[in-house]
């Protein structure tokens, strides 16, 4: 499934082509550009199948590793992440994703590498029940706080990284304290859905221990 996010280019006109070609590829358009946490919800909503893997369109990576991900949903896991372990990212960009990981950790209590790397797998059934209520770039921190409160297993590995393709990054150094800020808040929101439920679950604990 190619989900077309308002682009400005041949892109939609190209994923038509090629869903006309082979019917194995269909194609969601949106009206308008509504931002990558939306486009990754339509792809996990509509893709069928028993896993299904969400892919960056920048070239940044291969479908040829996609054979790590089916081999560790089959070891039981449910949502696998990638890591690019070496990387063909420009010095801002690597900047950013180091601080997301460090600042995931302290927060979240995420032990990922690579939590917003843009190519992820999941287990069917989960794809279409895991929640994006946040709308923001980074959803690789939200997918892992669902994973959590949910009692899902998370896993990583490792693959391989290209040189971008096509398309700018949207982060770019003088937006980059504004981005930062609105991580910071963004992630603390996160936690504190973490914790309540947590503090739910406890509760329904306590109350089913009273009840016996």
């Amino acid at each position: 499934m190619v989900v077309n996010d308002g682009s400005r280019d041949r892109t939609g006109e190209i994923a038509e082509g090629l869903a006309k070609a082979d019917p194995r590829i269909s194609v969601v358009h949106h009206d308008g550009n509504k931002g990558y946490a939306v486009a990754t919800e339509t792809a996990l909503r509509n893709v069928p199948g028993e896993v299904v893997m969400v892919v960056d369109g920048d070239g940044q990576h291969t479908m040829a590793d996609a054979p790590l991900f089916l081999e560790s949903i089959d070891r039981g896991n449910d949502v696998v992440f990638c890591w690019k372990k070496i990387r063909y990212d420009g010095a801002g960009r690597k900047m950013l994703s180091l601080g997301l990981r460090v600042l995931s950790h302290w927060i979240l209590g995420s032990p990922l590498h690579d939590i917003n790397a843009g190519c992820r797998a999941f287990r069917g059934d989960i794809a279409r029940r895991i929640e994006i209520k946040h709308r923001i770039n980074f959803v690789g921190d939200e997918i892992f706080v669902r994973c959590r409160i949910a009692g899902w297993r998370v896993d990583e590995v490792i693959v391989r990284h290209f040189p971008r393709e096509a398309g700018q990054s949207i982060h770019r150094p003088f937006k980059m304290l504004g981005t930062i800020l609105r991580v910071i808040r963004y992630l603390f929101a996160l936690r504190s859905e973490m914790h309540q439920a947590e503090a739910m679950r406890r509760l329904t604990d306590s109350q089913k221990r009273k009840a016996l």
